[in-house]
């Protein structure tokens, strides 16, 4: 069975690198484990977009980030069709943001 994994992260030029480089970590031991990794993110870092990309994995490209109520809804859009788990891995997202992937049913691993 093809387990699906999705993991929101975000890297720019100043920092967030530690955050992709440590969830494509965990997305390499997910693989390996036959299961499939979708990566959600604003990454302006070119080098980590096609490292994620050479491994095999799908990364979706966000415009903006939480707070911003896009970020939330565009997370939820994503998960309801490709996964049943989240990574969040990032110091920005709240209790709130949290509560709310919970709340529509969906397994959590929180990293920060």
């Amino acid at each position: 069975m093809n387990r699906k994994l999705v993991i929101r992260a975000d890297a720019d030029s100043r920092m967030g690198t530690g955050h992709v480089m440590r969830c494509l970590a965990l997305a390499q031991a997910w693989k390996d484990r036959g299961g499939s990794v979708t990566f959600l993110s604003i990454c302006e870092n070119e080098f980590l977009r096609n490292k994620i990309i050479d491994e095999g994995f799908t990364i979706i490209p966000f415009e903006s980030h939480h707070p911003d109520a896009s970020d939330l809804k565009a997370t939820l859009d994503e998960l309801h069709g490709n996964g049943e788990w989240l990574v969040l891995d990032g110091y920005h997202f709240s209790p709130e943001y949290q509560k709310a992937i919970k709340d529509a049913g969906f397994h959590l691993l929180v990293i920060d």
